[in-house]
């Protein structure tokens, strides 16, 4: 048997082990992993479990090293295994071979986030949003929502680290004024003065305290009510892909793309509507980029 014909056979072996289940099995039959004098018995479960043990340690596709597919099927897998490393070496294989490979953008997306990558997972999500849309694939809805909680983790991150820096200088503060204090004292021999100088220094200490608490309020304000135009009517939350019907009602194209297909009726007027009815609204799609890149905790309002 050709290598390209050995690749089809251990491809499709794979999937029936990953229907069953057997995730470990399929990442192993899915790298082809022979040693190289060594014939794999992919029929059989002992075998693939030696071969998926084989394929935890060694990233190589020995069949048909050049086909993209191979790599996002065993990165399918290895996610059901939380081999997030694994899985980012799979799809930069692919993305490799394929640049425009939707799946592995996606793919790549779900293990960064996993990673704490937040900003590189928001970029692989929106490659993968773009080429669905692109290639009209019913993966949208998927993709969607994995990009909404790429933006969602990303704010979260962020303010986190905007909180934390802000308790630091807080903190730093404090300290600075405390040492401050204790040199004033330092220097002065009676202890009526450093009595003096104690309660003066205490009262500037505390105000900080207050200064920085009248501050936190306005630095941590969250916005949990995004304007109502920003919303999608159907899912009410913040649009991502926003798209016109003919009627002039904007919706996230995702959720009415969904209804559509469904339907074949406008939401609004129930008049007869189809996919080729709906245009991109760009001005709102600018608004709701704009907006969650301010308030990126709405993603997921």
């Amino acid at each position: 048997m050709s290598d390209v014909g050995k690749a089809i056979q251990l491809k499709e072996e794979g999937n029936r082990f990953y229907q069953q289940k057997n995730y470990a099995g399929a990442e192993g039959l899915y790298s082809k992993a022979s040693c190289a004098n060594q014939k794999v018995e992919a029929n059989t479960a002992t075998a693939a479990h030696n071969v998926g043990a084989w394929g935890l340690w060694n990233n190589s596709i020995i069949a048909d090293p050049k086909n993209p597919a191979l790599y996002t099927n065993r990165a399918m897998a290895r996610i059901k295994l939380l081999l997030w490393h694994h899985v980012v070496d799979d799809c930069k294989q692919a993305l490799h071979l394929d640049s425009h490979n939707m799946k592995a953008h996606y793919q790549l997306s779900q293990a960064q986030l996993e990673l704490g990558a937040f900003q590189e997972s928001v970029e692989s999500g929106e490659k993968a949003h773009e080429l669905c849309l692109k290639h009209n694939d019913k993966s949208l809805f998927n993709i969607t929502s994995q990009l909404r909680k790429s933006i969602k983790a990303r704010w979260d991150d962020m303010e986190r680290r905007r909180v934390r820096a802000y308790t630091e200088l807080e903190q730093e503060t404090r300290q600075i004024f405390q040492v401050s204090k204790s040199e004033a004292i330092s220097g002065t021999a009676s202890e009526v003065e450093r009595n003096e100088i104690s309660e003066e220094w205490d009262s500037k200490i505390s105000r900080i305290g207050e200064i920085f608490e009248k501050a936190r309020p306005e630095e941590q304000k969250i916005d949990l009510q995004p304007p109502s135009w920003l919303l999608c009517p159907i899912s009410f939350q913040v649009m991502l892909d926003p798209v016109m019907t003919r009627a002039g009602h904007t919706y996230d194209r995702q959720n009415i793309e969904q209804h559509v297909k469904q339907h074949q009726v406008d939401p609004f007027t129930r008049e007869p509507l189809y996919l080729s009815d709906l245009r991109p609204n760009l001005a709102i799609k600018e608004a709701c980029q704009a907006y969650l890149k301010e308030h990126g905790d709405a993603a997921e309002y």
